[in-house]
């Protein structure tokens, strides 16, 4: 199964249409977050009409999960806490989304939602628990924060990921984990796109600007990881989980 993920896009159309364009070589898309943008100059009703009609075209491409970020939530609970009620309605049997989990062949993924407070944060602890009685050889997150005390969570002055993600893994222990959040762990050199927790693979393909996202192409058969940036092209082996993680320019 080959995944092509990206997160943080922000509502860059233009990264938006250069995924249509690449979709079909694909098994399925992964956008780990972040889709729309607060702090952009549409209102989040508008960003939302156009981002689902992009996600509906691109699953006529290939198969699409999104989960939301910290980006993504237009409406609040009654504990104030928000939530991307959006994403329900656009969910089919191509595009999955929040509190999903997806079977393909050996394969299970699980799609995140965004935690806003301690009741979305259990939501979602729950979910997980649910998600794990149903095993496969492969188990993949999609979850927008990348894990504390890594490389893919490293801002370039400290540590800015979810420690609570840290203690679910720890508990779980599964394949993949694909985040996004913080933008520029990739481009560090203490951190970096790809990390190990434990058992766990934990991956950050960061955000860059212009018309082409930052991506990380993940075969899941052969376990190889491909990065692409503006910077140029990193490749891992993640089939030994014994090995030393070496990833080569």
């Amino acid at each position: 199964m080959k995944l092509l993920v990206t997160s943080d896009l922000h509502y860059n159309l233009q990264q938006f249409d250069w995924l249509l364009q690449t979709a079909d070589r694909y098994d399925y898309v992964v956008l780990a977050g972040d889709l729309l943008n607060v702090a952009g100059y549409l209102e989040l009703e508008v960003q939302i009409t156009v981002i689902s009609e992009y996600l509906q075209t691109l699953s006529q491409r290939t198969k699409v999960i999104a989960c939301s970020g910290n980006h993504d939530g237009e409406n609040k609970t009654r504990s104030g806490e928000y939530t991307a009620t959006w994403m329900q309605g656009i969910a089919t049997d191509r595009i999955f989304v929040d509190w999903q989990h997806v079977h393909d062949d050996d394969t299970a993924i699980s799609v995140c939602p965004w935690w806003d407070g301690p009741e979305s944060r259990q939501a979602m602890a729950e979910m997980l628990a649910e998600h794990s009685q149903h095993p496969a050889k492969k188990w993949v997150w999609v979850h927008h924060a990348p894990p504390d005390a890594c490389r893919v969570s490293w801002t370039g002055k400290r540590h800015g990921g979810d420690r609570f993600l840290n203690q679910l893994i720890e508990l779980y222990h599964p394949t993949v984990v694909f985040s996004g959040h913080i933008h520029t762990a990739p481009f560090y050199q203490v951190g970096g796109w790809v990390d190990r927790i434990g058992k766990t693979w934990v991956c950050n393909p960061g955000h860059q600007p212009g018309p082409v996202p930052t991506t990380i192409q993940f075969d899941l058969s052969t376990m190889m990881a491909v990065f692409d940036s503006s910077e140029g092209r990193e490749t891992a082996d993640l089939s030994d989980l014994d090995a030393p993680l070496h990833v080569q320019a």
